[in-house]
């Protein structure tokens, strides 16, 4: 992911609890998109926002820097580099886990249409330059729960998935949407670099170990 901290000029991270969750297939080229949403956010001034998108024109971010300015509004964007089927499942599941829809430029659920009961709810999100990590609300566990059902259930048929890399990504798919474990190898050239990418990790609830 590419993100665009737009509401904090200058800084190199982007973390809060409580935000609301507007999910985007294709790109927002156009203010006037966004018109309705920042509506919302002005009015809750105790808002926060996360917008993903697999991308942003330059007007839209010039656009949500003047209102965040301007209006106080907590911005942050986040552009899914991944397009395709994948793009596609990484959406779906993102709005599984906040519990709402994913709306389109051209589609029938326009963003320009959007209404605030239907933004998704984060319990927490954390973003840095290179990765975002979104926590669901825990009210949402068993809708969370079903969809995984489904997904396991799939990759045991072997629905769609006779390429090897298909299945495996459903895994990851289930794993992050569960808390699955993983093994991650950290590889540094001195102990300060080592331990420097650690804390990185660990400042998202992952626990590392030297080996």
């Amino acid at each position: 992911v590419s993100t665009y901290f737009t509401s904090m000029k200058g800084k190199v991270s982007w973390e809060e609890e409580g935000v609301r969750v507007l999910l985007v297939s294709g790109t927002l080229e156009y203010c006037e998109e966004l018109d309705k949403f920042l509506n919302f956010a002005f009015v809750e001034k105790q808002c926060k926002l996360l917008i993903i998108a697999q991308g942003f024109s330059d007007q839209i971010i010039q656009s949500l820097g003047l209102n965040v300015a301007n209006n106080g509004i907590c911005v942050n964007c986040v552009k899914l580099n991944t397009r395709g089927e994948i793009g596609r499942d990484i959406l779906e599941d993102l709005a599984t886990l906040t519990n709402t829809v994913v709306f389109g430029t051209n589609e029938l659920r326009k963003v320009k249409d959007i209404e605030f009961n239907l933004l998704g709810v984060a319990e927490k999100v954390v973003s840095r330059p290179d990765y975002t990590v979104i926590t669901g609300d825990k009210k949402f566990e068993h809708k969370v729960a079903s969809y995984v059902s489904l997904l396991k259930e799939r990759i045991e048929k072997g629905m769609d998935y006779a390429n090897p890399m298909r299945e495996m990504k459903m895994k990851e798919r289930v794993a992050k949407l569960t808390d699955g474990v993983c093994n991650i190898y950290i590889n540094a050239i001195s102990d300060s670099e080592y331990k420097e990418l650690k804390e990185h990790f660990e400042e998202c609830g992952v626990p590392s170990k030297g080996i």
